[in-house]
């Protein structure tokens, strides 16, 4: 998949290539931030995509070439 631009559509192409439809409160400002380079603190819920937020950004990542990301 090209990385593309970072624009909120483009995240929701990485979103959607994951099988999901839409993001949950919180997940798209906390993606867009951590590939901004920003930091980051979500104090979300069970369930409420905590996980997501990473793997999004770390494909996005990888897919810049920026390195390693590893999500435990």
């Amino acid at each position: 998949m090209d990385p593309g631009p970072l624009t909120p559509q483009r995240l929701t192409q990485f979103l959607h290539a994951l099988g999901l439809r839409n993001w949950k409160p919180g997940q798209l400002e906390a993606v867009t931030r951590l590939i901004e380079g920003q930091d980051v603190f979500c104090a979300l819920p069970p369930g409420s995509g905590k996980s997501l937020i990473y793997q999004v950004a770390g494909i996005y990542n990888a897919a810049h070439h920026r390195g390693i990301t590893f999500i435990i």
